[in-house]
């Protein structure tokens, strides 16, 4: 971080054009972001001057549609697109996979490859969300 301010009229008129302004490359980031309830705070990143986003954990669309299941390992036939992840801080680990939901007793019925991806086996605690 600067250790004096940075005084904007000292830069030119196009780099204080730009201040805030998001590059069109990172505009779909910033609408993914911006669906999942993050918004622009009216604060610029300290490096190149974009706009910053903040959101409270529990509004975050993701956040508030996951699920914690029990982890089944096995092979399944019907199953659906999720984010999946385990739930430890230490090895965390997620992905995106075919998850077959069991919802009558709590599992998530998960092949071999995803397991291993995840570092789980059955009877770990998942997290996941519908993509």
């Amino acid at each position: 971080m600067p250790k004096l301010p940075i005084y904007t009229s000292l830069l030119s008129p196009e780099a204080r054009a730009v201040i805030g302004q998001v590059h069109e490359k990172t505009r779909p980031a910033l609408r993914l972001l911006e669906k999942e309830g993050f918004t622009c705070r009216n604060y610029v990143d300290i490096f190149d001057a974009g706009p910053t986003v903040e959101c409270d954990r529990r509004n975050i669309e993701s956040v508030r549609h996951s699920f914690n299941a029990v982890a089944h390992v096995s092979e399944h036939s019907s199953a659906k697109d999720y984010l999946v992840s385990n739930t430890r801080f230490t090895d965390f680990r997620a992905t995106t996979a075919k998850v077959a939901i069991d919802e009558e007793h709590g599992k998530a019925l998960i092949d071999p490859v995803t397991a291993k991806a995840l570092m789980v086996k059955t009877g770990d605690t998942l997290r996941l969300v519908a993509l």
